[in-house]
């Protein structure tokens, strides 16, 4: 289940990272052909792959094909990604699937509409993968149907925190409080507001979740009443015990939801009820109740809250990094790939190694550990842990699971088994591993601290635009005099130098990176700016500053920084009427992304104080 969160996450990634290139590679036609000649072929490969499989399955034992299909389900669901991935980045996927005008006021739509295509993609994927599945008795139409809704069901309550953080930020954006507008987009009021967001999503979200899984109340009877009796018995409090009916109901799983006891829920599955006896059903519920009692919900929470601190903190920095590294330098030998192309791609592939990195190791450290200590918990609760076992046991042999196969969220059903075992010679071991896990929460939290206060240093001392400058700097300059040069590295040192006010060797880079044959808008945009504000120098040339941010906004015209050059150069020649109107265009565009407008608000009113000025007869 877990694979559900995970790849659709990355799957936003990929849309939220694709950067639309200076013009459309494709018509709207010839895109749209060749995105649905790929997604034929890629549904083609899948559905023989699946009915290969079929054909093979019967010379799997019963007890093992369980396993293999969800494996092989991963596998697949894999290779969807990487192909989406493929259509986002290569064929510009969210152009073509973009609302157009509608996404001038809700940006999140454009992203919304390209995830959409995806999970089309991957309602195909189920549609195909289903049948083997499905009992062989089952009618096949409808059960084909019950499992794609199940399986979106999984997937669909993973988007629900940007879905509410992004429209709410679009729809706050629409609003004619400016003064409002400008605190919300403050670095104060976005942290408030994501504070807010992520809290209520937090607490409420098992409301929405226990719809989304088809959950309904267990009627009262002897397994709801032994139920109760457990979680009275823990001091769990909870809202509801409600019936999942996950696979059809044939999955021996139990879960718990909800960090708070007003809005928690208790989860078992049917199978899990008609197969465990009372004893081992208590034990399965005393370990949900373990997860509650040891606040693994809020722990998990400060550990999601810890990858977004350093994704915040650290993604640019690494990104600099990977980008001095020869990274760029490589790619950019595939001649079909421009330099935002490379750019983008390394932004893309340093942000999903480093929520893989992350999720994979640390988060699923904690979690393994927590689930022992939830078994801890059973075992002191019931003074026993035999019980546990023989569910171990009992799960091992109804699923096919092997049991010696750990994965990275939970040890294997023998590594659990021998824990017990030893805490039923030696009581004491529960309370190491408690020790343990409390050990390494105190461990976590101080590196989290220590991270976060050094991260804020190298943010207040901009250590992300300076790494620091002069290393950075030369790091690449030996790299190009070496023979490395692309116009991606030429440009990026042109820009450092730009910074640091060595205006001279910042022309040399950006002219060197204009006779490799880059026409790239960022390219152009610089090296207008240089022209343009670099007063009281040789270099300053406002005129063929403007003529270059001219090609830069032809090329792209939506782009609010390139047409805040523009602007500016139209108001050092002396166009002020029209360096107002593109400051307007430039401060709509860059508050419907959602970024800071301080700064474009800035430059419009002093345009429009010129022009004041100018109508007063001033200079």
């Amino acid at each position: 289940m877990f694979y559900h969160f995970f790849f659709t996450i990355a799957a936003l990634i990929l849309v939220t990272s694709h950067m639309p290139p200076p013009e459309a590679p494709f018509s709207a036609v010839s895109g749209w052909l060749y995105i649905l000649m790929a997604s034929m072929t890629f549904i083609l490969a899948i559905r023989q792959w699946n009915k290969f499989f079929l054909q093979r399955s019967h010379q799997i034992s019963p007890s093992g094909i369980a396993e293999i299909c969800h494996t092989r389900l991963q596998v697949q669901n894999l290779i969807l990604l990487l192909f989406f991935g493929f259509l986002v980045h290569v064929f510009h996927l969210p152009i073509f699937v973009s609302p157009g005008a509608a996404a001038q006021y809700f940006p999140f739509l454009g992203d919304l509409f390209s995830l959409f295509f995806y999970f089309l993609l991957l309602s195909c994927l189920w549609y195909l993968t289903a049948d083997t599945f499905l009992p062989a008795d089952s009618a096949k139409a409808e059960s084909r149907k019950n499992f794609i809704r199940e399986q979106t069901g999984l997937t669909l309550p993973a988007l629900l925190p940007w879905l509410i953080l992004s429209g709410l930020h679009d729809l706050i954006m629409l609003m004619p409080f400016s003064e409002f507008r400008n605190f919300f987009t403050s670095t104060t009021g976005q942290a408030i507001y994501f504070f807010i967001i992520f809290t209520g999503v937090f607490i409420f979200a098992p409301l929405c979740i226990q719809k989304f899984w088809g959950c309904y109340p267990l009627p009262q009877g002897p397994e709801r009443h032994r139920i109760e009796a457990m979680l009275t018995h823990t001091r769990t409090g909870f809202r509801d015990i409600l019936v999942w009916p996950l696979f059809g109901g044939r999955m021996l799983t139990a879960g718990i939801m909800g960090p708070l006891a007003r809005f928690r829920y208790i989860l078992v599955t049917p199978a899990l009820l008609r197969t465990l006896y009372p004893e081992e059903l208590e034990a399965v519920i005393a370990h949900e109740a373990g997860h509650a009692r040891h606040r693994h919900l809020f722990l998990y929470l400060l550990i999601l809250a810890g990858f977004l601190l350093v994704s915040w903190l650290f993604l640019d920095f690494l990104y600099q990094l990977l980008l001095l590294s020869g990274g760029s330098a490589m790619l950019s030998r595939f001649s079909f790939l421009t330099p935002s192309a490379v750019a983008s791609f390394l932004a893309v592939s340093l942000s999903l190694l480093l929520f893989f990195v992350y999720f994979r190791f640390l988060f699923g450290f904690f979690m393994r550990n927590f689930e022992r200590q939830a078994d801890s918990f059973a075992f002191k609760t019931q003074g026993t842990a035999r019980h546990l076992i023989q569910t171990f046991r009992t799960l091992g042999q109804m699923t096919g699971q092997n049991p010696d196969k750990p994965n990275w969220h939970h040890f294997s059903l023998t590594q659990r088994i021998h824990f017990l075992q030893a805490c039923e010679e030696n009581p004491h071991t529960a309370q190491q591993h408690d020790n343990k896990v409390r050990l390494a929460l105190i461990f976590y939290s101080a590196c989290l601290l220590l991270t976060g206060a050094a991260g804020w240093h190298m943010h207040t001392k901009d250590w992300g635009g300076k790494l620091p400058s002069q290393l950075i700097i030369r790091n690449l300059e030996t790299k190009i005099a070496r023979g490395q040069e692309n116009p991606l590295l030429l440009r990026y040192l042109g820009d450092l130098y730009q910074e640091t006010k060595r205006y001279e060797k910042a022309l040399a880079s950006y002219r060197r990176a204009l006779d490799a044959g880059s026409r790239d808008p960022d390219l152009l945009n610089n090296l207008a700016w240089l022209y343009i504000t670099a007063e009281g120098t040789a270099i300053a040339d406002p005129v063929t500053g403007t003529a270059l941010a001219e090609q830069a906004a032809h090329i792209q015209p939506e782009s609010p920084h390139i047409l805040d050059t523009l602007a500016e150069g139209y108001y050092r020649t002396g166009q002020v009427g029209r360096a107002i109107g593109l400051a307007e265009k430039a401060l709509f565009l860059q508050r419907a992304e959602g970024g800071n407008t301080e700064y474009y608000r800035d430059q419009l009113e002093k345009f429009r104080q010129k022009e004041r000025s100018q109508a007063a007869g001033q200079p």
